[in-house]
């Protein structure tokens, strides 16, 4: 079965959460035995460079892509308020990308093509004019929900008014698609729920993000406090400087920890003077050797839909985590104690202070999170599901 997989970014160099869960996601499509050919759409802010695919990935499938500019810019901010469609999916469309995409249809008898995100689905309707087979979305979260976050959080009023707007057009335009669509691949019950209850017809399944790296590398005599993410992700960013406060707080609570700031871009963020015991580690090059002996992972995200790959991760290594509930959307953590969820600052600080002062409690969270991913997140399960839902369609 012939597969054109369609990214609204590189899934090469895996250096965020999104681009581990498509790197799974393209594992999955081949250990499926699909024949799988990859168009990529890079930006400034990922750019598409083959030679950051794998030398090995690169002699099994046909990789393709095109750079183009998503740029934000105050005149096009403006004419958007103006304008039909969504702004933010409409900046992906390009005359040389779909070019490179007919080229494909035209070279190849696919019999379906997925689009990864949201974002790449702005080709859909150009593509249904010369493709009949089944075209199928993968939806990492729902990006309406993110953007309504962004305005109600937003103090500004014309910021606040602008965001409105972006959200209702990206709302708008994400059930236009889905009702559009032939399947809807969804990575968590919750997502699958949301699109479920804009009561359209379309067929929905979640299969899960396939973790195949599995392997406790945690010591738990580490007690230090570390949050990983990418920081050129608005939720990230406004995690990690809640985290900070949080520090603050316990500080003069007399229940101080050491705190380090990880991830893509982290070396952008600017740590409070004021702030002691915080440390910004910058990009972790090497993530196995980091998580050897990582302390707790704490997240206190605020914002953002979809399940948070970088928690998967951790927990795959058998780290302790501490969330919210948004950070923990997509986890089933209340059946099986595999996370800790807080609240407020106060909450935050004495969970951290709990689950730092006992190693068996570490040990406990992190041999509950292996168990987790082993059951849920298992590459060979994900795979049959996958086979048997594009094979049906």
């Amino acid at each position: 079965m012939k597969v054109l997989l369609i990214s609204s970014k590189p899934i090469y160099p895996k250096n965020d959460g999104g681009s581990v869960a498509m790197d799974n996601f393209l594992k999955s499509l081949l250990a499926a035995h699909f024949e799988v050919r990859h168009l990529a759409i890079g930006t400034e802010k990922h750019p598409y460079k083959k030679v950051n695919y794998p030398v090995d990935l690169q002699n099994k499938i046909s990789i393709n892509g095109q750079n183009i500019s998503t740029s934000v810019n105050a005149f096009s901010a403006l004419k958007s308020l103006f304008k039909n469609g969504s702004y933010n999916v409409n900046r992906f469309h390009s005359k040389d990308v779909f070019k490179k995409i007919e080229k494909e249809i035209k070279e190849t008898k696919f019999d379906t093509i997925i689009f990864e995100s949201l974002f790449s689905t702005i080709y859909l309707n150009e593509i249904r004019e010369i493709f009949s087979g089944n075209i199928l979305t993968r939806i990492h979260n729902i990006e309406a929900n993110i953007w309504k976050d962004y305005w109600r959080n937003e103090n500004s009023f014309f910021k606040k008014l602008f965001l409105k707007k972006l959200h209702r057009d990206l709302e708008k335009y994400e059930i236009e698609t889905f009702k559009k669509i032939d399947g809807i691949i969804a990575i968590s019950d919750d997502d699958r729920d949301s699109i479920l209850a804009l009561d359209i017809d379309a067929n929905v399944i979640t299969i899960p993000v396939a973790i195949s790296d599995i392997q406790n590398h945690n010591n738990y005599s580490n007690t230090s406090v570390f949050h990983l993410g990418a920081m050129d992700w608005q939720p990230n960013i406004e995690a990690v400087e809640r985290l900070i406060k949080i520090h603050e707080e316990a500080i003069l609570k007399q229940n101080s920890f050491d705190l380090y700031i990880a991830g893509k871009n982290a070396s952008s963020f600017k740590i409070p003077p004021s702030s002691k015991d915080i440390r910004n580690l910058g990009f972790i090059e090497n993530l196995s050797d980091f998580t050897k002996s990582a302390g707790i992972l704490v997240s206190p995200i605020i914002s953002g839909s979809g399940v948070r790959i970088k928690i998967l991760e951790m927990m795959a290594k058998g780290i302790p985590v501490i969330t919210t509930n948004t950070g923990a959307k997509g986890i089933n953590h209340c059946d099986n104690e595999c996370l800790i969820i807080a609240t407020d600052n106060n909450d935050f600080i004495n969970k951290i202070k709990t689950v730092r002062e006992s190693s068996e409690l570490r040990r406990k969270l992190g041999e509950n999170a292996i168990k987790y991913i082993r059951q849920h997140h298992n590459i060979e399960k994900i795979t049959k599901s996958l086979r048997e839902f594009i094979q049906n369609k």
